[in-house]
């Protein structure tokens, strides 16, 4: 069978234009990276957020067509011999485990895996309205009550996780797509994980701006808390339009800069994070 990238056909899908291969989602990571000095205390973070980058690299999205149908998905091509060069067999495999365990309105559905010798196509739902990312940025900050919205079907899909043992740890508007009526999934179950009564996680991972102060510290966790916070951290983006700044953090023009929340950024710097004043663009 030919490679990934000359197929024009998998199974019952016909491929089409390619939507990218993760390098932005690197970039943006290494953004938010480039304030932080590196410290026992957040080196094993980075570690763990620049493998997720790496990861990415592995694969690509590509839209396609069901032959019979006409219906559109997001087919996600994943390299088998870079993800055993990775080591991250058993990562992939719990994603898959996981999405094909889902069925809710605003989680990403994964219709069926089709295993190549050389690649791994994950049909996926097509949702061709965007990252949540991209909103913002064009939209600036939303109204309470759209806002009051995206937020109730954010918590209900991380409810949802949660009732089924599963916690995402890698929540942030990049993760979280939007349909053609501006309805909300949740997406990127690759850095999630399966919770067990009476077992904590220690695993530093996910993104700094959008991580809990507990992921960082490599502190232990049940796992629900740190979604939890990762929430708050994207309601507060979707009311002021832009991620909360350290004090000390250099200023930029650009909306939704990816700093790190203070309490966050207190745990990977030696120095206090100080007040940050509430936004004026709130009511509360």
């Amino acid at each position: 069978m030919s490679n990934a990238g000359s197929l024009q056909r998998i199974g019952h899908y016909r491929l089409g234009k390619n939507l990218g291969i993760g390098s932005f989602g690197k970039v943006r990571r290494a953004s938010a990276l480039a304030f932080f000095s590196l410290t026992p205390l957040n080196f094993s973070f980075l570690l763990t957020s620049r493998c997720a980058a790496v990861v990415s690299r592995c694969c690509h999205l590509t839209v396609a067509e069901h032959q019979l149908t006409g219906h559109k998905v997001a087919v996600k091509i994943l390299n088998r011999s870079r993800i055993r060069q990775l080591e991250m067999d058993e990562k992939v495999r719990r994603e898959i485990k996981i999405l094909k365990l889902f069925y809710h309105p605003h989680i990403i559905r994964l219709y069926e895996v089709i295993y190549t010798p050389t690649d791994i196509y994950m049909v996926m739902e097509y949702v061709q309205g965007g990252e949540l990312f991209d909103f913002i940025v064009s939209n600036a900050r939303l109204s309470e009550p759209r806002a009051r919205t995206m937020f109730q079907q954010l918590v209900s899909g991380v409810e949802y996780c949660h009732q089924h043992m599963v916690v995402h740890r890698d929540l942030k508007p990049e993760n979280l797509l939007l349909d053609s009526e501006q309805q909300l999934r949740i997406a990127d179950f690759g850095l999630s994980n399966v919770m067990k009564d009476g077992d904590f996680f220690k695993t530093s991972c996910g993104s700094p701006n959008y991580a809990a102060p507990e992921v960082i510290s490599g502190k232990l966790y049940a796992g629900p808390e740190v979604d939890v916070w990762s929430c708050g951290v994207i309601l507060y983006v979707l009311l002021a339009g832009c991620a909360r700044r350290h004090p000390r953090a250099p200023s930029f023009s650009a909306p939704l800069l990816p700093v790190p929340h203070p309490a966050t950024f207190a745990l990977m710097s030696s120095s206090p994070a100080g007040e940050v004043p509430s936004s004026p663009l709130l009511s509360l």
